[in-house]
């Protein structure tokens, strides 16, 4: 993956997650913490909500992350496709790595979920109008 994909992903912290089911849409937004190995964004979310009964029915789910900017000449965004997964395997060392970054969690119920990255296409405008720097699970 891109250097500078990785550089966004890691110093965001905030997506909004697009789910369906049924050909019902849903959005949501969630914190995340990106795990560069695995190139999966961790996020929580009560599975009794809407957008986790979409996405057990539906895993596939697309997703985007904005940096605020009303500066068009430094627009970064990210928007790419995921399937999400249940964590199952090293629970405790992805709660150390939620709790890391969101302190303030220890403090309500924890459902982790992997969104595992299929695609990205990032705008960069700080390289330039309209760039677009992609990248495709192989």
């Amino acid at each position: 993956m891109d250097d500078r994909i990785v550089d966004f992903l890691s110093n965001n912290h905030l997506l909004s997650l697009a789910t369906s089911k049924e050909n019902i849409p849903h959005a949501c937004n969630c914190y995340y913490v990106y795990d560069q190995t695995q190139q999966v964004l961790i996020f929580s979310s009560d599975p009794k909500t809407s957008h986790a009964n979409h996405f057990l029915d539906n895993p596939n789910v697309s997703a985007t992350i904005s940096k605020d900017n009303i500066d068009y000449k430094k627009i970064q965004g990210i928007q790419l496709k995921g399937i999400v997964h249940l964590i199952e395997k090293e629970l405790t060392r992805y709660n150390e790595m939620y709790f890391n970054q969101f302190p303030f969690a220890k403090n309500m119920p924890l459902y982790l979920w992997f969104l595992e990255i299929i695609s990205v296409k990032m705008t960069d405008n700080n390289l330039g109008f309209g760039n677009k720097i992609n990248w495709q699970k192989s």
